[in-house]
């Protein structure tokens, strides 16, 4: 390739960019390369398997991809071939045949491009496949990331941008060798370790900056914001039945249900933690009993319209005087059933909805089913709750109170029981006392299911096995007081979880799941009443691991909460508050512009830079100028510039005609050319080399006094 400067000819040669590009195309890969390729692959299919979704197949994928790390090459070229074609045309015909079934488009998409990923794994044997498996991969991760379901993926999203990077600069190397048909080592000479930590830390900026533009601009939609694992399983526990023959609502499961967080600082104190961490958080109740079942029984629901309170739903009479009320914000993260869990003696919710479903049994639901997750504000007084007691006979029945008062269900050897112990009392209190006196007494508490047989589970919790979980002992109080003809129903609910000491809240899993009895007072209303001894601290681990679990649940928290948990809502609020803030500090900027203190400001940033600025000035500081930067700091100092267009050969022989510089120099002065030469145009060229040997001559190099 030639071309025409003042008159003159110039030719440069060199490779055409065909030739740069195809150079390393038929080379064959190196071990490294296609075990680094193999990861890629795995992590991107564990980020996969973080969303819940296509475990199955994710799993039947893992022992091809171990053996081919084994093998540390791909298949010979051969049968495999059309095989691979078949595979891919069947992946493809099994998306579009379940594009229109239950299984999200994203997902389907996933599920054929992993398959693709193997086919390609196992002929990776060029440096194309190469490019074809890192896009795939990336495209796998990218939509991963727009599911934002799972908090797992960002611990996964960094070793894949580290393996990412390695796999880009192996790329680079491998292609300088093909170019320079020499034996170019490709990791010892990628530089020092700073350099590439930095190169990694800037990819890993790079990739979180585009996706965090793509997450937070995207609209979102129903698709972009997929169910967790843990919120795709159905509550257990809180459909229209409570058997008790099964432990579903009690069993030991760590899935995260909700984050009850207090919104203000002075709920933080360890003394009102200790007493908030006593409440429960009320789901639904249960009237009917049969032989070891409870049903809902004929329930009223109908639909409270809120746009006039502003989303807000109250609890209690506003006019009845409340102190000491705190202000609790509840993360619900599970949303089926879409029950509202509803504190103990909570005044009012905050919702922000325009209609919710009320049930006669102060159940409440959300309207509107969303498979992400909800979270609403609840005022919760912490004095305790006073209890107006009244005598037994004065309870009304009507059909607040009618239905739970119904004996259907008691056995006779209950209902003796019962009668033993009502036996002397007259009032409401009295007679729950004796009766959560005598269960904790006679019973203990166990999640052991021992073989009642035809014998009615509670009797044969009560005077046989004289063990059960909560949901025996709920059972057993509502009937031992239905039977004293006390109305009572059984609670299903929550505890309040674990205290996280480092992120401020409370952790309510599904193993905190739990059963109560609320009990109707005619002057005070239902009231709760726990009848299941409190079950012994095992200690739960050390204080390292208690603390490291509590890291954990704060990164998990805030992952749901502000990644996870942000939809299209949350979009709109956000564009506001980003529009609203920098329309505040643009007009703040201009309003102070002209203040002394930013005059003064700027002054001394001039001060301190004015080297710099000189440099920028001059414009001898730009990142695509050949002139190396310790060249041109010398050349600033001296009195005369450089034009832009003049190369230091030729500004040196103006300088040594114009007597700038004296002939004693000349020597030195095309020593610096040449150096220059070396740094800007030899490859290889060791830069330091050049730049140390550069300073040392040019610091002999003075302009004579009294030139300007």
């Amino acid at each position: 390739m030639g071309f025409v400067v003042d008159n003159k000819n110039f030719l440069i040669t060199g490779k055409s960019r065909a030739e740069i590009r195809g150079a390393p195309t038929g080379k064959p890969l190196d071990r490294i390369i296609f075990r680094l390729a193999l990861c890629l692959a795995a992590l991107a299919f564990l980020a996969v398997y973080s969303t819940g979704f296509l475990r199955g197949m994710l799993l039947a994928l893992m022992p091809p991809i171990v053996y081919l790390f084994w093998r540390g090459q791909g298949l010979k070229p051969g049968i495999f071939d059309p095989l691979a074609g078949i595979a891919s045309v069947v992946a493809l015909g099994s998306a579009l045949y379940h594009r229109s079934g239950p299984v999200p488009g994203v997902v389907l998409l996933i599920e054929f491009t992993s398959v693709i990923l193997l086919l390609q794994l196992f002929k990776l044997r060029t440096l194309r496949d190469v490019n074809g498996a890192m896009i795939l991969s990336l495209m796998i991760v990218l939509a991963v990331a727009a599911m934002n379901v799972n908090f797992i993926f960002p611990l996964v999203l960094m070793p894949y941008i580290l393996n990412l990077f390695l796999v880009l600069r192996w790329i680079s190397g491998f292609r300088h060798r093909g170019v320079a048909s020499a034996n170019v080592s490709v990791w010892p000479g990628m530089g020092s370790l700073r350099r590439q930590l930095a190169g990694f830390l800037v990819s890993l900026a790079l990739f979180v900056f585009v996706w965090l533009a793509l997450f937070y601009f995207i609209p979102r939609t129903e698709s972009l914001g997929l169910a967790s694992e843990a919120s795709k399983r159905r509550l257990q526990g809180f459909s229209d039945t409570l058997s008790l023959s099964e432990i579903g609502l009690l069993e030991d499961n760590p899935a995260v249900v909700m984050r009850v967080k207090p919104v203000e600082e002075r709920t933080m104190s360890p003394s009102i933690i200790r007493r908030l961490g006593a409440r429960y958080l009320r789901g639904t109740t249960f009237s009917a009993y049969k032989s070891g079942r409870w049903e809902k029984g004929r329930t009223r629901r109908w639909f409270t319209d809120l746009r006039r309170n502003m989303g807000n739903f109250p609890l209690v009479d506003k006019k009845s005087p409340q102190r000491d009320t705190h202000v609790l914000e509840i993360i619900l993260e599970n949303t089926e059933p879409p029950l509202v869990f509803v504190p103990d003696q909570a005044t009012e919710l905050a919702l922000g909805l325009p209609f919710i479903g009320v049930e006669d049994d102060r159940t409440l639901y959300f309207i509107n089913r969303v498979s992400g997750s909800r979270r609403y504000l609840a005022s919760v007084v912490l004095n305790p709750l006073e209890v107006r007691d009244s005598a037994v006979a004065a309870i009304p029945v009507n059909r607040s109170t009618r239905e739970f008062l119904s004996t259907a269900g008691i056995s006779d050897r209950l209902a003796q029981l019962a009668q033993v112990l009502a036996s002397g009392t007259e009032n409401i209190a009295v007679r729950v006392e004796k009766a959560i006196a005598f269960l904790q007494r006679q019973c203990v508490y166990s999640l052991s299911q021992a073989d009642f047989g035809t014998t009615d589970p509670v009797e044969f919790f009560i005077f046989e096995s004289k063990e059960g979980s909560c949901e025996h002992f709920a059972t057993a109080l509502a009937l031992l007081l239905r039977a004293m003809q006390v109305p009572a129903r059984p609670v299903s609910g929550y505890s309040m979880g674990d205290w996280n000491d480092v992120g401020k809240f409370f952790t309510v899993r599904q193993g905190h799941a739990h059963t109560w009895v609320e009990v109707y007072f005619p002057d005070s209303g239902w009231v709760p009443f726990d009848p299941t001894p409190v079950a012994e601290d095992g200690g739960g681990g050390s204080e390292i691991s208690r603390f490291l679990l509590s890291l954990w649940e704060t990164y998990e928290g805030y992952w749901f909460s502000y990644v996870y948990s942000f939809d299209n809502r949350s979009q709109v609020l956000g564009f506001r508050r980003i529009i609203t803030t920098m329309g505040d500090n643009l007009r703040g900027l201009i309003q102070n512009f002209f203040r002394v203190e930013y005059a003064l400001l700027c002054l001394v940033v001039a001060v301190a830079f004015r080297r710099r600025l000189r440099l920028f000035a001059c414009g001898v500081v730009r990142s695509s100028n050949w002139i190396p930067q310790w060249y041109s700091e010398w050349e600033i100092e001296l009195p005369v510039s450089r034009n832009p267009a003049e190369t230091p050969a030729e500004f040196h022989e103006r300088l040594l005609r114009d007597g700038v510089i004296g002939s004693e120099s000349r020597a030195a002065l095309a020593a610096v050319v040449r150096l220059i030469d070396e740094a800007a145009f030899k490859a290889g060229a060791d830069q330091v080399f050049c730049r140390d040997r550069g300073r040392e001559l040019l610091k002999k190099i003075k302009p004579r006094k009294g030139v300007h």
